[in-house]
């Protein structure tokens, strides 16, 4: 499925599984409570982590998913969340945009919340190009200043201090 953001054309994975590296990696998410899922698409990871027992708060802007995958586009709770998830929306995302969700992601979070990144080479989008990926996930961490815990060249996991 292709939905359009920014203008630029986005192909939707809408797998039914949670991610790979997700489901690799479920462990380092157990001890967390709640979880935002930014750019949740169609909810398999916020239904991955619930059958684990963490409660998820699914969030998408783009209109083609149903509401029940839908979460306020203003969550007032400073320090209400304790972990995050953000795979493959980061690069279709401008300038201004990111230093707006980094900031989001630092106000909603508690101390030693942990984030996951997966970030992809596409082609109508900010990262056409491995370089431009490996830029972004730089950029990115420059902007949320938290510790990277575990990586490789397009995904990575981090704690907020």
């Amino acid at each position: 499925m292709i939905a359009k953001y920014n203008g630029v054309k986005v192909v939707r994975y809408g797998g039914k599984e949670a991610t790979p590296y997700l489901r690799k990696n479920i462990d380092l998410f157990l001890q967390c409570s709640c979880m935002l899922d930014l750019g949740c698409g169609n909810g398999r990871n916020s239904r991955y982590l619930r059958e684990h027992g963490i409660q998820p708060l699914p969030f998408d802007r783009c209109p083609d998913y149903g509401q029940e995958w839908k979460a306020s586009e203003d969550i007032p709770v400073n320090g209400f969340v304790d972990g995050v998830l953000l795979n493959y929306i980061l690069m279709f995302l401008t300038e201004a945009e990111l230093v707006k969700i980094a900031s989001e992601i630092n106000r909603l979070t508690k101390s030693g919340a942990i984030l996951m990144v997966e970030l992809e080479v596409v082609k109508m989008s900010f990262t056409d190009t491995m370089e431009k990926v490996k830029t972004l996930k730089a950029k990115f961490m420059d902007l949320l200043r938290w510790e990277i815990v575990k990586e490789d060249s397009r995904r990575f996991i981090a704690r907020k201090s």
